[in-house]
């Protein structure tokens, strides 16, 4: 049987699996673990974007760990 062709519903591919719940569990699962490895107090906020789903990590600008985190890069180096 040969397709001749296959077109793909981007829309329902951005709800589905770029917004779907599993997706979103799996981005605040390597969010949390980046910021305790990072040893400082961050706050993880997952938002959503126009076309998918997006977790930030930060640290509260102005405190301790804030500072600690531009001399020693800790968020940067806890992705590795």
């Amino acid at each position: 049987m040969k397709v001749d062709r296959v077109v793909l519903n981007f829309g329902e591919v951005s709800r589905q699996i770029l917004k779907g719940a599993g997706t979103e569990a799996l981005l605040l699962e390597i969010a949390n673990r980046v910021a305790d490895q990072s040893g400082l107090a961050c706050k993880v906020d997952p938002y959503e974007g126009r076309k998918r789903l997006n977790v930030s990590v930060s640290v509260e600008p102005g405190s301790d760990d804030y500072y600690r985190n531009l001399h020693t890069n800790a968020l940067a180096s806890a992705l590795y």
